[in-house]
């Protein structure tokens, strides 16, 4: 920024942003109440160390809570006077009045703001007045697939916002309005050769819709959850989003207040979806149902196929596989008879993810390509990436080009957002990528990592990397478990020796017998005890604390996908390549 007092508000990375809050802080990190302010105040630096300095009394999630709302942030900032507010004060003085009226209206916008939103809410705006903000730094640009948008700093919006609260409210009701419209009008561009732009655009609307749902007025916040249902799709394509906030049940509540059906049906959908991407594929479950059944209430079956195709990556999630198929198959017969490309597309991936899933690659490729051809043909590039990327995880298509670097940061953006089973998917992604080049190092810590990503997913992500691993060369590596259980050898060439570890190498050892034995036969709870105390007496309880500590070790070494549990007991998975070493 070249105006005077205003440079070196320009935002920083999230690593940078993360520092600076860790130092002004001096109190232990969290990182989700940490990365939640950072992108709030966007990384702007003085806005960060003010933050930090805050959290040193309140706490991270204290601080969390009175920043999502301006009535809650005024009462933290009280009386005093932000360190920033002489240099946004000699800022404005470099522009002419007329400009400075034109901030304050901009300050009122929670997020970037594209021309068409702007003129709709001030037709009077001109280039030359936005080009002035521009050159004194009280405004920054930003593009992103071709669409320019424009966002006022925190720093700038936050005194304005102390200045005059009410007429900022004022205008940020026509800031919502505006973007409602606009948002419902790229609706019919969100799928198409114009996805791509139209979902930059509705992305840089996802904070003000975000903020309007966590703010305490009823006119806001009813406006908030119709800008919030009809930018969905860009929470989900590319955008940094966090799934934890609190704004997705919000407008479950909020759409609930109105007697329309269809936000009632979208908000559970999009809150359905939050819920997959954080692994909680229960609570997913029960806001799709949810919705199906408003859906059918509606009378609307585009409606219902949209929230059978979430039922479907709900079900395939919690591993119930027929279900899945019976979803995701309704889901594609409803959008084909309604003339639905997209709908019938993204049901037909389902059941090509569901049929790899189920060890029927050549199914698999069959349908991922049928899915495929139809976003190729409509020229959605968003959505034709995705495909691909599914594609990338079928057996022998080593010919698919991987770009590392890429999916390295694909890696710490997933990470950093906590959407496991996703991460899971593209470290296996790295991991094949290595093996296809013969770099066994990095193969095999890529896979390491998937696992560890896949087990805290708490969903099929696991199973999927375990299918992908096993399927990849024509003969599965096999895990070899060492005489009366002395030694494991995972199959990526893991190693553990475990002559010190009495009980859990004689649990191990039974339970490799077994399923060589008798594959599928469970072993209860007394049966294991028996094999790693034998002659030993105790009571129910502590044997059944026992068995469970050491199936949690062995799962720990290597075996959270191995090690099944079920009703009748625990057992090796039948389909595991599993060797016995007799020596």
């Amino acid at each position: 920024m070249s105006a005077p007092g205003l440079e070196g508000y320009e935002p920083v990375d999230d690593k940078e942003a993360t520092r600076i809050l860790t130092a002004e802080s001096g109190i232990e990190a969290d990182e989700e109440a940490m990365s939640f302010i950072a992108a709030l105040l966007g990384n702007e630096t003085a806005a960060l160390r003010w933050a930090g300095s805050r959290a040193r009394t309140t706490g991270w999630r204290p601080l969390r809570q009175r920043l999502a709302s301006w009535t809650s942030l005024s009462v933290l900032v009280g009386a005093s006077r932000l360190a920033w507010t002489d240099d946004v004060e000699r800022a404005r003085a470099s522009v002419a009045p007329a400009e400075v009226a034109m901030l304050a209206m901009l300050s009122a916008c929670d997020a970037a703001f594209a021309w068409d939103v702007l003129d709709a809410v001030d037709p009077a705006a001109s280039v030359e007045s936005i080009c002035a903000l521009e050159d004194a730094g009280l405004i920054q640009r930003k593009t992103r697939a071709g669409v320019v948008t424009f966002t006022v700093p925190w720093c700038v919006r936050v005194v304005h916002r102390l200045e005059d609260p009410d007429g900022v409210e004022r205008s940020a009701v026509r800031w919502l309005e505006a973007w409602g419209k606009r948002a419902e009008e790229l609706r019919r561009t969100s799928y198409g050769v114009s996805a791509r732009a139209t979902l930059a655009e509705l992305a840089a609307a996802l904070p003000l819709a975000e903020r309007a749902l966590l703010g305490a007025e009823p006119r806001t916040q009813q406006l908030g959850v119709a800008l919030w249902t009809r930018v969905s799709d860009a929470m989900f394509f590319g955008t940094a989003m966090d799934f934890a906030s609190p704004a997705f049940e919000r407008a479950v509540t909020l759409a609930d207040a109105d007697e329309a059906l269809e936000p009632q049906v979208r908000a559970r959908l999009i809150a359905g979806r939050a819920s997959l991407e954080r692994g909680d594929p229960a609570h997913a479950e029960a806001l799709i149902d949810q919705a199906i059944a408003l859906a059918d209430a509606a009378k609307r079956d585009d409606l219902r196929s949209d929230a059978l195709r979430g039922a479907g990556w709900a079900e395939l999630a919690s591993s119930q596989l027929d279900d899945a198929r019976a979803s995701f198959e309704a889901a594609r017969d409803l959008a084909e008879a309604g003339s639905d490309p997209r709908g019938q597309a993204d049901a037909v991936a389902g059941l090509g993810v569901l049929a790899l899933l189920s060890g029927e690659p050549d199914m698999a490729r069959a349908l991922l390509a049928e899915a495929l051809a139809t976003h190729v043909v409509t020229r959605d590039a968003p959505r034709e990436e995705a495909v691909r990327g599914m594609m990338a995880l079928l057996p022998d298509e080593v010919g698919v080009p991987v770009d590392p670097a890429s999916l390295a940061q694909q890696v710490e953006e997933l990470r950093s957002s906590g959407q496991r089973w996703r991460e899971a998917l593209v470290l296996a992604r790295l991991g094949l990528a290595a093996r296809a080049r013969g770099d066994n190092e990095s193969e095999k810590a890529h896979l390491q990592q998937a696992r560890a990503a896949a087990g805290l997913s708490n969903m099929t992500a696991s199973r999927l990397v375990s299918t992908l691993l096993e399927t990849r060369g024509t003969t599965a590596a096999s895990m070899v478990v060492g005489f009366e259980g002395r030694s494991l050898t995972l199959a990526d060439g893991q190693s553990h020796d475990l002559t010190r570890h009495g009980p859990l190498r004689r649990m191990l050892w039974a339970l490799a017998v077994a399923k060589n034995g008798q594959p599928g036969i469970a072993m209860s709870t007394l049966d294991l005890v028996a094999a790693g105390w034998p002659g030993e007496k105790m009571k129910h309880e502590a044997a059944t604390l026992r068995v469970y500590t050491t199936v949690r070790r062995l799962r720990a070494l290597g075996l959270a996908d191995a090690l099944v549990t079920r009703d009748d007991g625990y057992l090796l998975d039948p389909e595991l390549p599993l060797t016995l070493d007799p020596a």
